[in-house]
């Protein structure tokens, strides 16, 4: 079942490089899974709880990342009573909830990382202002809410030669 999931997951990310919300699914397609093998056979299914949970902290936003990672992770934990001694399910919870701590540390590491490579993409480093890419992002929101709201606008370009000997 899990092989099928993955394949199919796999076909669809090469075909839509860019659907979160289809990696969002597959993510919770994959959880139910993991519960039900929990469920079924207990500690096997629990050790695959460890880098699922994990998976929820880069697939969706931290705070999302955190609730459903602890849904999921009890879950787990609840349906591995069927099979398993109590002792050893509370023994894994300690483990996940490691795991889980790691994991959220990691993904803010990274998402601060991102938001300021982001900044230094958009910005030229020398002046402060804005590339050209974000600057037609900016004329592009700008020229949108003139259409929207019917209002005059002006645009002021000032193109300086030599940029380097003024400064």
């Amino acid at each position: 079942m899990a092989l099928v999931t993955v394949t199919l997951s796999l076909r669809q990310e090469l075909r839509f490089r860019d659907s979160l919300l289809y990696r969002q699914l597959f993510v919770l397609v994959v959880s139910l899974a993991i519960v039900y093998a929990c469920y079924s056979v207990g500690l096997r299914g629990l050790i695959y709880t460890f880098p699922m949970a994990s998976v929820f902290f880069f697939t969706f936003r931290l705070s999302h990342g955190v609730f459903t990672g602890v849904i999921f992770s009890v879950s787990c934990l609840l349906a591995a009573l069927n099979v398993e001694e109590p002792l050893l399910v509370i023994r894994f919870s300690v483990g996940i909830t490691i795991c889980m701590v790691f994991a959220s540390i990691f993904a803010l590491i990274v998402g601060r990382q991102k938001a300021d490579l982001e900044r230094q993409a958009g910005i030229d480093e020398l002046t402060g202002a804005l590339n050209r890419r974000r600057l037609q992002e900016t004329l592009d929101t700008a020229l949108q809410l003139k259409h929207r709201h019917e209002t005059p606008a002006s645009l002021i370009l000032v193109d300086l030669d030599h940029f380097k000997t003024i400064t």
